[in-house]
């Protein structure tokens, strides 16, 4: 595996140029699974926005779920040069809510193809905060996994679970922006053919060999993850224009430093 942990970094560009949403409404599936990879992804500094700032904020989040979570055909439309154009349905790939001003993502479930649904989920989560990273929306989010309850009433989506509440928990105690993950996705990430598969997409650094303050700044977390698709630079950019004085872009900030110097990153 260590062979694709050092691998030069290099961003490539998104398959599309523009994302709309197709006329097909969007799937929910309901389901109650013992194991699930779930993603929370909190936006930073809404409190300090006013009311049509937060509205624009989480439309904006759930508008980036949606592009991400989709799978339609990717036409090209012509012109002068092609347009390259993503038509999808939200919640194809990923299903997801909008809890506050926090994005909750699930894998959607594939007995058939179970390693497939988990690679899909961790490109579309890393491309969700790439995505919001661009914007200009500081976040910070967990990929865990456990167990959890979909359902809908009354027309509402609802997910819980023990899984969901872990995911809620290792989030609250994350001092720093990005998208990190647990142990839950190590096995995974062990297997060397995932590994590669993983890095076709997304990249992810282990926290061991860092003096980055893990268990100060991540508890329960054990490394970082973003897109390839210009994740690296739009983290970089998004902690670089942030607050100086908040503690987690500073945490950040430090974290970014060392993987550019211990590691290699650009």
């Amino acid at each position: 595996m260590e062979e694709f942990l050092i691998m030069p970094y290099q961003a490539i560009p998104l398959p599309y140029d523009y994302f709309f949403r197709s006329a097909t409404s969007p799937s929910f599936d309901r389901f109650n699974r013992e194991e699930a990879f779930i993603a929370w992804i909190d936006l930073l500094g809404v409190r300090q926005m006013n009311h049509q700032q937060i509205i624009t904020a989480v439309k904006q989040a759930l508008e980036a779920a949606a592009e991400c979570s989709s799978t339609g055909p990717i036409p090209n439309l012509g012109g002068p040069p092609p347009a390259r154009v993503m038509v999808g349905t939200p919640q194809s790939a990923v299903q997801y809510v909008l809890v506050g001003d926090a994005l909750l993502l699930v894998d959607k479930e594939q007995p058939e193809t179970p390693a497939a649904a988990t690679l899909a989920f961790i490109y579309r989560v890393t491309l969700v905060s790439r995505i919001l990273n661009e914007l200009g929306y500081v976040h910070r989010g967990v990929i865990t996994r456990g167990a959890i309850y979909c359902d809908r009433i009354d027309d509402s989506s609802m997910i819980t679970g023990a899984g969901v509440v872990r995911a809620a928990g290792l989030e609250s105690a994350l001092k720093s922006t990005g998208l990190f993950y647990d142990d839950t996705l190590t096995p995974f990430i062990n297997q060397t053919p995932r590994a590669r598969q993983i890095q076709q997409h997304s990249w992810y650094e282990p926290f061991a060999g860092l003096q980055w303050n893990a268990t100060q700044y991540a508890p329960g977390l054990v490394g970082t993850i973003f897109s390839k698709y210009h994740g690296w630079e739009m983290w970089k950019q998004a902690v670089a224009g942030g607050n100086q004085n908040f503690s987690k872009i500073t945490n950040a900030s430090a974290l970014i430093q060392e993987l550019i110097t211990t590691r290699g990153l650009p």
